[in-house]
């Protein structure tokens, strides 16, 4: 049997073991499992090996994250805390506990998909290749060790840090900076102060932010680089970066406060921290 594993050498033998149909007999649609009894033993080895081969594909394969353990996290700030409903000393083991998916609560997701496909007439089939989805996903999303928060719902956006940007029309180098960035028609905000922000936003890229942080070193403000990170897409409509706010304003970036770029992280404190580069 082209050396299958033992499991697809059992499943290989009752097949071949089941009787042929009667000639008489009307063909099966593909989608019925009957219809891979009726097929030579030559053409399920083929299929069953392509099966295998697939599964092997970095993008197709599942590791066991319903027992995964979360790495530990450092407590956080008093003022996150306030977000969960637990105590300050507890708060970090809480949040652990809720982005942890148990086999009780997959178990409920099966549950509920084979409900709605039922509900809508739809072949149950339809659970397994959605679970498989689900399960190469979240695979996927435990790999990740420098990120134990989901990326669903979030982009990734170019952090410029400057050390200082001064309002107003009589200072002419972030004058031509926000001029620049018009005309380049960069997307995202601009945080005034100390430190100097500029948060770029999608559908702006990361060879859009480089050539920014190029212009801007010619203008005469040096940024200490280009940093990505990941921020929530509805944050950023919220704080009205980029997108059709931006249109609005006349394709100018959005003028920034720290309460204003906090609503962009999500009201996360860490998150905010992290852009404003302050450890």
């Amino acid at each position: 049997f082209l050396n299958l594993p033992p499991v697809t050498i059992t499943i290989m033998t009752k097949l071949t073991h089941t009787p042929p149909p009667p000639p008489s007999s009307a063909p099966c649609s593909k989608s019925d499992m009957a219809s891979l009894l009726r097929l030579p033993t030559i053409d399920i080895v083929d299929r069953l090996n392509a099966m295998l081969d697939a599964e092997r594909q970095p993008h197709y394969r599942c590791r066991d994250y319903l027992h995964h353990r979360a790495p530990s996290r450092r407590q956080s700030s008093s003022s996150s805390s306030r977000n969960y409903p637990c105590s300050s000393r507890s708060s970090s083991r809480c949040r652990s506990k809720e982005m942890t998916i148990t086999p009780e609560s997959r178990t409920k997701i099966v549950k509920w998909l084979y409900d709605c496909v039922d509900y809508l007439e739809l072949q149950r089939e339809c659970v397994a290749v959605a679970m498989s989805y689900v399960d190469r996903f979240m695979s996927s999303s435990n790999n990740n060790n420098n990120n134990n928060n989901s990326m669903v719902g979030k982009v990734e956006c170019y952090i410029l840090r400057y050390n200082h940007l001064l309002s107003g029309p009589e200072h002419k180098k972030e004058k031509a900076m926000v001029d620049t960035a018009k005309k380049s028609k960069l997307q995202g905000g601009l945080l005034w102060g100390t430190p100097g922000i500029v948060v770029v936003v999608p559908p702006s890229t990361e060879e859009d932010a480089k050539e920014y942080a190029s212009d801007s070193r010619d203008i005469g403000k040096r940024p200490d680089g280009v940093e990505a990170m990941h921020l929530s897409e509805r944050a950023l409509e919220e704080a009205g970066l980029g997108g059709l706010a931006q249109q609005k304003r006349g394709g100018k970036l959005q003028n920034m406060d720290t309460a204003l770029l906090r609503t962009a992280c999500g009201g996360d404190e860490d998150l905010l921290r992290s852009v404003l580069g302050v450890k």
